[in-house]
Protein backbone atom coordinates (compact mmCIF):
# COMPACT_ATOMS: atom_id res chain seq x y z
CA UNK A 1 0.00 0.00 0.00
CA UNK A 2 2.92 2.41 1.03
CA UNK A 3 4.81 1.51 -2.09
CA UNK A 4 1.83 2.31 -4.39
CA UNK A 5 1.29 5.59 -2.60
CA UNK A 6 4.79 6.19 -2.94
CA UNK A 7 4.54 5.41 -6.96
CA UNK A 8 1.45 7.98 -7.11
CA UNK A 9 2.82 10.24 -5.09
CA UNK A 10 6.46 10.23 -7.64
CA UNK A 11 4.43 10.40 -10.45
CA UNK A 12 2.58 13.68 -9.67
CA UNK A 13 5.64 15.09 -8.32
CA UNK A 14 7.48 14.42 -11.93
CA UNK A 15 4.13 15.69 -13.62
CA UNK A 16 5.19 18.51 -11.54
CA UNK A 17 9.05 19.17 -12.02
CA UNK A 18 8.69 18.93 -15.86
CA UNK A 19 6.15 21.74 -15.58
CA UNK A 20 8.28 24.05 -13.60
CA UNK A 21 11.35 23.48 -16.01
CA UNK A 22 9.59 23.87 -18.82
CA UNK A 23 7.71 27.33 -17.11
CA UNK A 24 11.15 28.71 -16.32
CA UNK A 25 11.90 27.73 -19.75
CA UNK A 26 9.17 29.50 -21.51
CA UNK A 27 9.83 32.59 -19.48
CA UNK A 28 13.02 33.26 -19.83
CA UNK A 29 12.78 32.98 -23.80
CA UNK A 30 10.53 35.71 -23.47
CA UNK A 31 12.76 37.81 -22.26
CA UNK A 32 15.17 40.54 -23.97
CA UNK A 33 18.21 39.82 -21.97
CA UNK A 34 21.78 38.71 -23.16
CA UNK A 35 21.66 36.12 -25.80
CA UNK A 36 24.55 33.89 -23.58
CA UNK A 37 22.43 33.87 -20.22
CA UNK A 38 19.42 32.73 -22.54
CA UNK A 39 21.38 30.11 -23.04
CA UNK A 40 22.53 29.48 -20.12
CA UNK A 41 18.88 29.34 -18.99
CA UNK A 42 18.25 26.31 -21.50
CA UNK A 43 20.73 24.82 -19.89
CA UNK A 44 19.98 25.03 -16.59
CA UNK A 45 16.58 23.99 -17.41
CA UNK A 46 17.89 20.87 -19.44
CA UNK A 47 19.66 19.76 -16.03
CA UNK A 48 16.64 20.47 -14.21
CA UNK A 49 14.64 17.74 -16.24
CA UNK A 50 17.42 15.22 -16.01
CA UNK A 51 18.30 16.02 -12.02
CA UNK A 52 14.76 16.25 -11.16
CA UNK A 53 13.64 12.78 -11.08
CA UNK A 54 16.67 11.46 -9.20
CA UNK A 55 15.65 14.33 -6.47
CA UNK A 56 12.03 13.43 -6.42
CA UNK A 57 12.66 9.98 -5.55
CA UNK A 58 15.35 10.57 -2.66
CA UNK A 59 12.36 13.34 -1.90
CA UNK A 60 10.36 10.45 -1.51
CA UNK A 61 12.77 7.74 0.22
CA UNK A 62 13.65 10.04 2.57
CA UNK A 63 9.53 10.70 3.37
CA UNK A 64 8.60 6.58 2.87
CA UNK A 65 11.39 5.34 3.43
CA UNK A 66 9.61 1.80 3.35
CA UNK A 67 8.36 2.71 -0.49
CA UNK A 68 11.80 1.45 -0.79
CA UNK A 69 11.20 -2.33 -0.64
CA UNK A 70 9.97 -2.77 -4.12
CA UNK A 71 13.47 -0.87 -5.29
CA UNK A 72 16.72 -3.41 -5.75
CA UNK A 73 19.04 -3.25 -2.64
CA UNK A 74 21.77 -1.33 -4.29
CA UNK A 75 19.12 1.39 -5.43
CA UNK A 76 17.53 1.30 -2.37
CA UNK A 77 21.13 2.07 -0.35
CA UNK A 78 21.63 4.76 -2.57
CA UNK A 79 18.40 7.15 -2.04
CA UNK A 80 18.10 6.40 1.49
CA UNK A 81 21.90 7.68 1.70
CA UNK A 82 21.35 10.19 0.24
CA UNK A 83 17.96 11.12 1.99
CA UNK A 84 19.56 12.09 5.30
CA UNK A 85 20.11 16.02 5.77
CA UNK A 86 20.89 18.42 4.00
CA UNK A 87 20.32 16.29 0.72
CA UNK A 88 17.12 14.42 2.09
CA UNK A 89 15.68 17.96 3.15
CA UNK A 90 16.53 19.49 -0.19
CA UNK A 91 15.09 16.64 -2.53
CA UNK A 92 11.64 16.72 0.24
CA UNK A 93 11.51 20.66 -0.23
CA UNK A 94 11.61 20.31 -3.77
CA UNK A 95 9.04 17.27 -3.88
CA UNK A 96 6.93 19.60 -1.78
CA UNK A 97 6.82 22.26 -4.10
CA UNK A 98 6.64 20.12 -7.33
CA UNK A 99 3.62 18.32 -5.89
CA UNK A 100 1.97 21.92 -5.34
CA UNK A 101 2.90 22.45 -9.03
CA UNK A 102 0.69 20.19 -10.43
CA UNK A 103 -2.72 22.07 -9.56
CA UNK A 104 -1.51 24.64 -12.27
CA UNK A 105 -0.51 22.25 -14.39
CA UNK A 106 -3.38 20.66 -14.26
CA UNK A 107 -5.16 24.09 -15.25
CA UNK A 108 -2.89 24.76 -18.04
CA UNK A 109 -3.08 21.19 -20.07
CA UNK A 110 -7.11 21.91 -19.90
CA UNK A 111 -6.91 25.58 -20.94
CA UNK A 112 -6.55 23.99 -24.72
CA UNK A 113 -9.67 22.39 -24.11
CA UNK A 114 -11.64 25.59 -23.47
CA UNK A 115 -10.13 27.90 -26.15
CA UNK A 116 -12.67 29.08 -28.36
CA UNK A 117 -11.89 31.45 -31.04
CA UNK A 118 -13.59 35.22 -30.82
CA UNK A 119 -16.86 36.09 -32.30
CA UNK A 120 -14.55 38.36 -34.93
CA UNK A 121 -13.88 35.25 -36.78
CA UNK A 122 -16.07 34.92 -39.48
CA UNK A 123 -15.00 32.83 -41.81
CA UNK A 124 -12.21 30.17 -41.79
CA UNK A 125 -10.73 28.31 -45.07
CA UNK A 126 -7.68 26.25 -45.15
CA UNK A 127 -5.81 24.76 -47.92
CA UNK A 128 -2.76 22.14 -47.23
CA UNK A 129 -0.23 21.72 -49.65
CA UNK A 130 2.42 19.51 -49.04
CA UNK A 131 5.45 21.19 -51.10
CA UNK A 132 7.74 18.38 -50.83
CA UNK A 133 5.17 16.12 -53.43
CA UNK A 134 3.93 19.54 -55.17
CA UNK A 135 7.57 20.41 -55.69
CA UNK A 136 10.03 16.96 -56.31
CA UNK A 137 12.50 19.02 -58.53
CA UNK A 138 13.19 21.78 -55.68
CA UNK A 139 16.04 20.96 -52.89
CA UNK A 140 13.94 22.34 -50.13
CA UNK A 141 16.53 22.02 -47.12
CA UNK A 142 20.04 21.07 -46.71
CA UNK A 143 22.42 18.72 -44.19
CA UNK A 144 20.65 17.20 -41.38
CA UNK A 145 17.01 19.40 -42.09
CA UNK A 146 17.00 16.63 -45.38
CA UNK A 147 16.96 13.59 -43.10
CA UNK A 148 14.67 15.85 -40.61
CA UNK A 149 12.25 16.57 -43.26
CA UNK A 150 11.63 12.60 -44.18
CA UNK A 151 11.08 11.71 -40.28
CA UNK A 152 7.61 9.87 -39.68
CA UNK A 153 5.01 12.86 -39.75
CA UNK A 154 7.48 15.53 -39.56
CA UNK A 155 5.20 18.61 -41.29
CA UNK A 156 7.70 21.02 -41.81
CA UNK A 157 6.89 21.25 -45.68
CA UNK A 158 3.42 20.76 -45.01
CA UNK A 159 2.61 24.63 -46.08
CA UNK A 160 -1.13 26.12 -44.80
CA UNK A 161 -2.72 28.84 -46.51
CA UNK A 162 -5.08 29.72 -43.99
CA UNK A 163 -8.03 32.66 -44.98
CA UNK A 164 -9.15 34.22 -41.96
CA UNK A 165 -12.27 36.89 -42.43
CA UNK A 166 -12.47 39.24 -39.28
CA UNK A 167 -15.27 41.64 -38.01
CA UNK A 168 -13.73 44.78 -36.74
CA UNK A 169 -15.93 47.58 -35.05
CA UNK A 170 -13.79 50.25 -35.94
CA UNK A 171 -13.33 49.31 -39.40
CA UNK A 172 -14.83 51.84 -41.93
CA UNK A 173 -17.03 50.53 -44.11
CA UNK A 174 -15.39 52.13 -47.40
CA UNK A 175 -12.17 49.58 -46.15
CA UNK A 176 -14.69 46.31 -46.14
CA UNK A 177 -12.63 43.47 -47.53
CA UNK A 178 -8.98 44.92 -46.97
CA UNK A 179 -6.89 42.22 -47.71
CA UNK A 180 -3.14 41.66 -45.34
CA UNK A 181 -1.17 38.88 -46.18
CA UNK A 182 1.32 37.80 -42.93
CA UNK A 183 4.26 35.98 -43.18
CA UNK A 184 6.44 35.31 -40.49
CA UNK A 185 9.71 33.54 -38.56
CA UNK A 186 10.91 32.24 -41.54
CA UNK A 187 14.33 31.89 -40.30
CA UNK A 188 16.78 31.67 -43.24
CA UNK A 189 19.52 29.95 -42.30
CA UNK A 190 20.52 27.77 -44.66
CA UNK A 191 19.03 24.48 -43.43
CA UNK A 192 16.06 25.04 -45.03
CA UNK A 193 17.10 25.97 -48.91
CA UNK A 194 15.84 28.91 -51.14
CA UNK A 195 13.63 27.03 -53.29
CA UNK A 196 11.52 27.10 -50.06
CA UNK A 197 11.25 30.28 -49.80
CA UNK A 198 10.52 30.81 -53.67
CA UNK A 199 7.90 28.91 -53.02
CA UNK A 200 5.91 30.97 -50.09
CA UNK A 201 6.90 33.97 -52.04
CA UNK A 202 5.30 32.80 -55.40
CA UNK A 203 2.05 31.18 -53.19
CA UNK A 204 1.52 34.57 -51.00
CA UNK A 205 1.78 36.67 -54.66
CA UNK A 206 -1.20 34.17 -55.82
CA UNK A 207 -3.34 35.67 -52.81
CA UNK A 208 -3.20 39.12 -54.22
CA UNK A 209 -3.46 40.55 -51.00
CA UNK A 210 -4.03 44.41 -50.71
CA UNK A 211 -0.92 44.28 -47.65
CA UNK A 212 1.74 42.23 -47.10
CA UNK A 213 3.56 41.71 -43.64
CA UNK A 214 6.33 40.09 -41.99
CA UNK A 215 6.58 39.87 -38.49
CA UNK A 216 10.32 39.22 -37.71
CA UNK A 217 12.95 36.72 -37.44
CA UNK A 218 13.97 36.74 -40.74
CA UNK A 219 17.44 35.34 -41.00
CA UNK A 220 20.21 33.43 -38.74
CA UNK A 221 22.87 33.54 -41.07
CA UNK A 222 24.68 36.04 -42.59
CA UNK A 223 25.22 34.00 -45.59
CA UNK A 224 21.49 34.38 -46.65
CA UNK A 225 21.00 38.21 -46.46
CA UNK A 226 22.15 37.81 -49.96
CA UNK A 227 18.61 35.57 -50.38
CA UNK A 228 16.21 38.35 -49.40
CA UNK A 229 16.38 40.09 -53.08
CA UNK A 230 15.47 37.22 -54.79
CA UNK A 231 12.88 35.81 -52.65
CA UNK A 232 10.81 38.53 -50.13
CA UNK A 233 12.32 41.48 -52.81
CA UNK A 234 9.70 39.63 -55.43
CA UNK A 235 6.54 39.86 -52.64
CA UNK A 236 3.96 42.23 -54.60
CA UNK A 237 0.83 44.22 -52.48
CA UNK A 238 -1.17 46.69 -53.92
CA UNK A 239 -1.11 49.12 -50.75
CA UNK A 240 3.04 47.77 -49.85
CA UNK A 241 5.16 45.26 -48.30
CA UNK A 242 5.81 45.99 -44.58
CA UNK A 243 8.47 44.35 -42.24
CA UNK A 244 9.71 44.25 -38.70
CA UNK A 245 12.56 42.01 -37.36
CA UNK A 246 12.75 39.58 -34.67
CA UNK A 247 15.01 38.58 -31.93
CA UNK A 248 17.00 35.93 -34.20
CA UNK A 249 17.38 38.61 -36.71
CA UNK A 250 19.99 40.63 -34.24
CA UNK A 251 22.09 37.52 -35.34
CA UNK A 252 23.28 39.38 -38.07
CA UNK A 253 24.37 42.86 -38.55
CA UNK A 254 20.67 44.24 -37.88
CA UNK A 255 21.61 48.04 -40.17
CA UNK A 256 22.65 45.82 -42.90
CA UNK A 257 19.25 43.51 -42.75
CA UNK A 258 17.52 47.12 -42.60
CA UNK A 259 19.16 48.35 -45.62
CA UNK A 260 19.44 45.30 -47.88
CA UNK A 261 15.01 45.10 -46.94
CA UNK A 262 14.72 48.36 -48.26
CA UNK A 263 16.83 48.06 -50.97
CA UNK A 264 14.28 45.30 -51.53
CA UNK A 265 11.33 47.02 -51.73
CA UNK A 266 10.23 46.72 -48.59
CA UNK A 267 9.58 48.98 -46.00
CA UNK A 268 10.91 48.90 -42.57
CA UNK A 269 8.52 49.24 -39.65
CA UNK A 270 10.59 48.76 -36.99
CA UNK A 271 10.22 51.41 -34.04
CA UNK A 272 7.92 53.02 -36.39
CA UNK A 273 4.82 54.49 -37.40
CA UNK A 274 3.43 55.21 -41.40
CA UNK A 275 -0.28 56.29 -42.14
CA UNK A 276 -2.05 54.85 -45.24
CA UNK A 277 -4.73 56.64 -47.29
CA UNK A 278 -6.95 53.84 -48.47
CA UNK A 279 -10.22 54.50 -49.52
CA UNK A 280 -10.13 57.79 -48.20
CA UNK A 281 -9.64 56.65 -45.03
CA UNK A 282 -6.58 56.57 -43.20
CA UNK A 283 -4.79 53.52 -41.70
CA UNK A 284 -2.35 53.55 -38.76
CA UNK A 285 0.50 50.98 -39.11
CA UNK A 286 3.09 50.54 -36.40
CA UNK A 287 6.19 48.15 -35.82
CA UNK A 288 6.65 46.77 -32.42
CA UNK A 289 10.41 45.20 -32.06
CA UNK A 290 10.37 44.92 -28.23
CA UNK A 291 11.96 43.95 -26.23
CA UNK A 292 15.03 42.97 -28.12
CA UNK A 293 15.16 46.31 -30.47
CA UNK A 294 14.05 49.33 -29.15
CA UNK A 295 12.08 51.77 -31.09
CA UNK A 296 14.12 53.91 -33.78
CA UNK A 297 12.03 56.64 -33.46
CA UNK A 298 10.26 57.08 -30.47
CA UNK A 299 8.79 60.21 -30.36
CA UNK A 300 7.84 60.64 -33.36
CA UNK A 301 5.91 56.74 -33.22
CA UNK A 302 4.16 58.28 -30.29
CA UNK A 303 3.20 61.27 -31.57
CA UNK A 304 1.62 59.35 -34.87
CA UNK A 305 -0.62 57.93 -31.97
CA UNK A 306 -1.70 60.80 -30.17
CA UNK A 307 -3.96 61.21 -33.39
CA UNK A 308 -7.04 61.10 -31.06
CA UNK A 309 -7.83 57.75 -32.18
CA UNK A 310 -9.67 58.35 -35.20
CA UNK A 311 -7.20 56.02 -37.52
CA UNK A 312 -8.24 52.55 -38.23
CA UNK A 313 -4.41 50.97 -35.97
CA UNK A 314 -2.80 47.82 -36.33
CA UNK A 315 -0.08 47.01 -34.88
CA UNK A 316 2.94 44.53 -36.34
CA UNK A 317 4.80 42.96 -32.95
CA UNK A 318 6.98 40.25 -33.35
CA UNK A 319 6.28 38.83 -30.03
CA UNK A 320 2.64 38.45 -28.87
CA UNK A 321 3.84 39.22 -25.11
CA UNK A 322 3.05 43.45 -26.13
CA UNK A 323 -0.38 42.61 -26.47
CA UNK A 324 -0.51 44.96 -23.21
CA UNK A 325 1.30 47.27 -24.69
CA UNK A 326 -1.07 47.16 -27.91
CA UNK A 327 -3.99 47.80 -25.75
CA UNK A 328 -3.03 50.76 -24.07
CA UNK A 329 -2.81 52.57 -27.39
CA UNK A 330 -5.63 51.13 -28.49
CA UNK A 331 -5.02 49.14 -31.32
CA UNK A 332 -7.77 47.36 -33.44
CA UNK A 333 -5.48 44.86 -35.10
CA UNK A 334 -2.70 43.53 -33.55
CA UNK A 335 -0.53 40.82 -35.93
CA UNK A 336 2.72 38.36 -34.39
CA UNK A 337 4.62 35.41 -34.36
CA UNK A 338 7.44 34.21 -32.44
CA UNK A 339 6.24 31.31 -30.65
CA UNK A 340 6.21 29.10 -33.67
CA UNK A 341 2.64 27.51 -32.07
CA UNK A 342 4.73 25.34 -29.79
CA UNK A 343 6.68 23.71 -33.76
CA UNK A 344 5.65 20.62 -31.45
CA UNK A 345 1.98 19.89 -30.13
CA UNK A 346 0.69 16.83 -28.48
CA UNK A 347 -2.43 15.17 -28.33
CA UNK A 348 -4.92 16.55 -26.24
CA UNK A 349 -2.04 18.78 -24.49
CA UNK A 350 -1.20 21.11 -27.39
CA UNK A 351 1.86 22.71 -27.44
CA UNK A 352 4.21 22.74 -24.27
CA UNK A 353 7.29 24.98 -25.55
CA UNK A 354 6.49 28.47 -26.54
CA UNK A 355 9.27 31.24 -25.71
CA UNK A 356 6.90 33.93 -23.99
CA UNK A 357 6.26 35.22 -20.46
CA UNK A 358 3.00 34.01 -20.67
CA UNK A 359 3.96 30.52 -21.66
CA UNK A 360 1.62 28.77 -24.41
CA UNK A 361 -1.22 31.19 -23.85
CA UNK A 362 -0.87 32.91 -26.91
CA UNK A 363 1.31 30.28 -28.84
CA UNK A 364 -1.16 30.91 -31.73
CA UNK A 365 -4.10 31.59 -33.49
CA UNK A 366 -6.89 34.89 -32.37
CA UNK A 367 -6.94 36.38 -28.90
CA UNK A 368 -9.38 39.41 -28.08
CA UNK A 369 -8.61 41.90 -25.26
CA UNK A 370 -10.36 44.74 -25.55
CA UNK A 371 -10.02 46.88 -27.78
CA UNK A 372 -7.32 44.93 -29.34
CA UNK A 373 -7.41 41.54 -31.46
CA UNK A 374 -4.51 39.61 -31.86
CA UNK A 375 -3.34 37.22 -34.37
CA UNK A 376 -0.42 34.90 -33.40
CA UNK A 377 1.13 33.14 -37.00
CA UNK A 378 2.65 29.64 -36.30
CA UNK A 379 5.48 30.83 -38.27
CA UNK A 380 6.38 29.88 -41.77
CA UNK A 381 9.46 28.37 -41.08
CA UNK A 382 11.58 27.71 -38.74
CA UNK A 383 15.06 27.24 -37.22
CA UNK A 384 14.64 23.75 -36.20
CA UNK A 385 13.04 21.76 -39.45
CA UNK A 386 11.20 19.42 -37.18
CA UNK A 387 7.09 20.63 -37.08
CA UNK A 388 4.63 17.80 -35.29
CA UNK A 389 0.89 18.59 -35.32
CA UNK A 390 1.95 22.01 -36.23
CA UNK A 391 2.22 22.99 -39.99
CA UNK A 392 3.84 26.30 -41.06
CA UNK A 393 1.43 28.77 -42.28
CA UNK A 394 0.37 31.46 -44.82
CA UNK A 395 -1.95 33.67 -43.38
CA UNK A 396 -4.45 36.07 -45.03
CA UNK A 397 -6.56 38.09 -43.19
CA UNK A 398 -9.95 40.00 -44.52
CA UNK A 399 -11.24 42.98 -42.88
CA UNK A 400 -14.60 43.35 -42.80
CA UNK A 401 -16.85 45.81 -40.00
CA UNK A 402 -18.62 44.34 -37.58
CA UNK A 403 -21.97 45.52 -39.16
CA UNK A 404 -21.51 43.88 -42.08
CA UNK A 405 -23.07 40.02 -41.54
CA UNK A 406 -20.69 37.37 -43.69
CA UNK A 407 -21.46 33.97 -44.34
CA UNK A 408 -20.06 31.09 -45.53
CA UNK A 409 -20.83 27.99 -47.35
CA UNK A 410 -20.59 25.07 -45.62
CA UNK A 411 -17.91 23.39 -48.49
CA UNK A 412 -15.62 26.43 -47.90
CA UNK A 413 -15.69 27.62 -44.44
CA UNK A 414 -15.24 25.86 -40.97
CA UNK A 415 -17.87 27.60 -38.35
CA UNK A 416 -15.56 29.50 -35.35
CA UNK A 417 -16.57 27.19 -32.83
CA UNK A 418 -15.38 24.24 -34.00
CA UNK A 419 -11.86 26.42 -34.86
CA UNK A 420 -9.13 24.94 -32.60
CA UNK A 421 -6.63 27.09 -31.10
CA UNK A 422 -3.73 26.46 -33.72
Amino acid sequence: MESALALSLYLLMLLGSTALWITFLNRAHGLGVWRPLIHACSLLSLLGLCIGPFALAIGVTALLPQATSVLPAPLSRIFLACGVPPWGLLAECYAALCLVAVMPCAWWITSNWRYRAPSHLRQFRTENINLAAACPDRQLAHGVARWAAVLPGNEVFRLELNQLTLALDRLPASLAGLSIAQLSDLHMSGRIGIDYFHEVVDRTNALEPDLIVITGDLVDSATCLEWIPQTLGRLKARYGVFVILGNHDLCVDVEELRTILTRSGLTNLGGRSQRLEIAGQTILLCGNELPWLLPADLAAHELDLADGGESFRILLSHAPDQIRWARRRNFDLMLAGHTHGGQICFPVIGPVLAPSIFGTKYACGLFYETPTLMHVSRGTSGLTPVRYLCRPEISLLRLVPTRIDVRASDEESRAEEDLVKC
